[in-house]
């Protein structure tokens, strides 16, 4: 929508419309209303005492609810569905931390979740995705995916692509020794915000002695993630 022009007049003012070439007419208070929401206007205080002494509260109200549903001004806010909000509780975390899996690629000696193995009782795939909706129905804006290792998960891309249908931003830690060209392709088609991976040692002994894996490749992985494009 082009910008409309704010003209003074002895009445009030009056908008036209370059588009459509039209001009329409305003009274004083509403003038006085836009031309204190002009952020090049240097003297908007003086609107603001004007709109304090000559117009009532509720009819300032009224003036910017028809501004908003005549296209004049717009509010770029769109309302989250909120029931039963406990008094003084967050209604939604703006944040949730969600292990995806507890199984894992490796032992790390300091993994506070004692990962490895995956549990009976993990989430199915169509309950994952349950949760995405519950959780975009609150209205929580990030999910942080751990494990775990979160590239084990066989829904780790279904999660994330429903988190992406719901606008809800997602982040990874992972250990990243599961990449390959296939897994970065995938990432790469999925919007991530970002991706944490763990470092635990500069060498390759200390660093398989951290994560209780004898063996790690002398390709080092590390070199390839650096080399690997994640857009």
């Amino acid at each position: 929508m082009e910008k409309l022009v704010l003209k003074k007049e002895f009445f009030g003012g009056i908008l036209y419309d370059r588009k459509y070439k039209e001009n329409l007419c305003i009274d004083e208070d509403t003038y006085q209303i836009l031309e204190m929401l002009d952020l090049n206007n240097p003297d908007y205080t003086k609107n603001i005492d004007y709109i304090k002494e000559n117009i009532e509260e509720s009819d300032a109200l009224e003036i910017f609810r028809e501004l908003i549903e005549n296209g004049i001004i717009s509010l770029n806010v769109e309302r989250c569905k909120q029931d039963n909000i406990p008094e003084n509780y967050l209604s939604a975390p703006f944040r949730v931390f969600y292990d995806i899996t507890y199984k894992c690629n490796l032992r790390c000696k300091h993994c506070f979740t004692s990962s490895g193995i995956q549990k009976e009782d993990e989430l199915t795939t169509d309950e994952k995705i349950i949760l995405v909706e519950q959780l975009s129905k609150l209205g929580v804006e990030r999910v942080s995916i751990a494990g775990g290792e979160p590239f084990a998960s066989e829904d780790l891309y279904k999660f994330i692509e429903k988190c992406n249908e719901k606008d809800i931003d997602v982040s990874i830690s992972t250990n990243a020794t599961l990449f390959t060209n296939e897994v970065i392709d995938k990432i790469n088609k999925l919007k991530i915000k970002n991706i944490t991976v763990s470092f635990d040692g500069r060498y390759r002994k200390k660093y398989g002695f951290y994560k209780r894996k004898r063996y790690i490749s002398k390709n080092n992985w590390r070199a390839k993630i650096i080399k690997w494009k994640i857009q």
